[in-house]
This record gives C-alpha cells, structure tokens and sequence, in this order.
C-alpha cells in the first residue's frame, strides 16, 4: 500500500527480551504519570509524590515475560503434516 514509505524506514533488528523490556519500560513510566497525577497512590507516596520504584520495573518485566511465553504455548504453529492436509469437502459437494 504504501511501498515508497516502507523503503525509507530503516530495519531494525529486534529481540523478544528487547521487546519486553521497552513494553516494560512503558508500562513504568505511565505507572509515574498515574501516580503523579493521583489516579492512584501506593502507601510511601502518601506524604508526597516519589518516584514508582525500580523493582516494579523488573516485576512488569517479568509480567511481560510470562504473558509472551503462555500465549506462545497455548498458540503453537501447525506442524508441516497438519498445513499441508486435504481441505475437508464441502457440505454441498454431496
């Protein structure tokens, strides 16, 4: 669809932990901005707004982790027998 666009971004080669780790980052960040803005507080941030800390951090990334490893078990790629089967016949074709 847009070809001429697709040429001028740069490839960028990726890991999955690279992956994790920025969706972590994120999620970190915007935890800052909602308890910054008092959307929500945890108990040591009851005198003043501080920052979230770094073990949360680890623990969205560790989140992350878990998430990607049970969707990729749970959604495992057909084997090459089963993609290359006979489509089942018609109901009509009968």
């Amino acid at each position: 669809m847009f070809k001429g666009f697709e040429r001028s971004l740069p490839t960028i080669k990726t890991t999955q932990p690279d992956v994790n780790g920025l969706v972590a980052l994120f999620i970190w960040i915007a935890e800052n901005v909602g308890t910054f803005t008092a959307a929500w507080m945890y108990p040591n941030q009851r005198n003043g707004w501080s920052l979230v800390s770094m073990g949360k951090l680890g623990a969205w990334f560790l989140l992350m982790i878990i998430s990607y490893t049970l969707v990729a078990l749970l959604n495992r790629p057909l084997t090459h027998a089963a993609s290359v089967a006979e489509p089942l016949p018609r109901p009509d074709a009968a």
